[in-house]
């Protein structure tokens, strides 16, 4: 899954009117037989009537997972028909334009939602929007085979803004568990299995990139925030570069080898302070051929991520060094993205999911 873009204009609080203050969502047995004087037996000894009996209430168990699953498809179907409310759970609100830290712990139907979210644009921007236009698809956030549904509201004629969900079943009622906002430089993408890539751009070669997913049990995971910025160029803006707090320029007698990129990770989610954050820089490889693929979703080019790179002679590793950063290889900080992965679970399948295709609500 790849993408990119970033910036932020307007910060939108939501005023809901129109939602209530309510709060409030096979098995089986495979044992080897052995045939026994008085008839067959299992390997625990269980007779045919025995055996009979477990596999009629195995039967029974698969068939209330079943109801189980189903059920949880009608709610969202019922939600989708205006006739359920979702609660709002803000604890994983990442909204920049779109908040909904306005309506926690309330419940809403579909169109009270709609309409709070028309409001809220409405009042920031000074115009009459109405977001009427709802997009859905049904999701399966950690691949367990239980259904999540993922929505996306939004109004682009009048404002840039949309509004992506992800609503889970938890017995019987709905939680809205996660929601981001997209605009024109900055876009989140979803894949089937819940994993959430969201990238920006500020038009300037300075690019963003942050990658989390959703587990089976509707947990929001962090795995981290990227920032490139490309072409650094001495004695320009372009040679600002911020790390450790501070920003660090490029002189302007600096004899860079090639087109460099310089890059910031963060792992730790703390977007306002890059005291832990990891860099890194690579070379660039300019129009490179269809034999040299892209493989880092956090950046749309190709890298040359070769150790001589990093050698001491570098021009580009003397200053960074000089002014006190010792900077990871590109190939280090991989293997800690591969790490932070593995260590938060996710898995090869739901890192590998297609991105979510959505359809009209009609």
């Amino acid at each position: 899954m790849k993408l990119r873009s970033l910036t932020a204009i307007i910060a939108c609080g939501l005023v809901l009117c129109a939602c209530s203050n309510e709060t409030g969502v096979d098995a089986g047995f495979d044992s080897e037989q052995i045939t026994a004087e008085n008839g067959q037996e299992t390997g625990t000894g269980e007779t045919d009537t025995e055996k009979t009996e477990d596999a009629e209430t195995a039967d029974d168990t698969s068939s209330q997972t079943s109801a189980s699953d189903k059920s949880g498809e009608a709610l969202y179907e019922s939600f989708l028909n205006n006739e359920t409310k979702v609660l709002v759970d803000t604890e994983n609100d990442f909204g920049e334009y779109i908040s909904l830290s306005d309506v926690k712990g309330k419940e809403c139907t579909l169109d009270e939602l709609k309409q709070a979210i028309s409001d809220a644009v409405s009042k920031d921007s000074g115009m009459d929007v109405k977001y009427d236009s709802v997009k859905y698809s049904y999701i399966d956030c950690g691949a367990d085979g239980v259904k999540e549904l993922a929505l996306d509201f939004s109004n682009a004629e009048e404002v840039p803004y949309s509004l992506t969900v992800v609503v889970k079943e938890y017995d019987g009622a709905l939680k809205l568990i996660y929601s981001k906002d997209s605009w024109d430089r900055y876009t989140v993408e979803l894949n089937e299995y819940g994993a959430i890539l969201g990238s920006g751009n500020d038009g300037w070669g300075a690019f963003s990139t942050d990658k989390s997913f959703i587990d089976a049990d509707g947990e929001y995971h962090f795995i981290y925030r990227a920032y490139v910025s490309e072409y650094v160029e001495p004695g320009t803006p372009r040679g600002d570069l911020r790390f450790n707090g501070t920003t660090h320029t490029l002189p302007q007698d600096i004899k860079l080898d090639d087109s460099y990129a310089f890059l910031s990770f963060d792992f730790n989610n703390t977007l306002e302070d890059d005291s832990d954050n990891v860099y890194t820089y690579s070379k660039i490889i300019e129009n490179a051929g269809d034999e040299t693929r892209n493989t880092w979703e956090y950046y749309y080019g190709v890298f040359n991520d070769d150790d001589s790179n990093y050698d001491s002679s570098n021009a580009f590793m003397q200053f960074l060094e000089g002014e006190g950063l010792k900077p990871l290889t590109l190939k280090e900080v991989d293997k800690k993205i591969a790490d932070k992965e593995a260590s938060e679970g996710l898995t090869d399948k739901i890192n590998s999911g297609s991105e979510v295709k959505m359809e009209d609500l009609k």
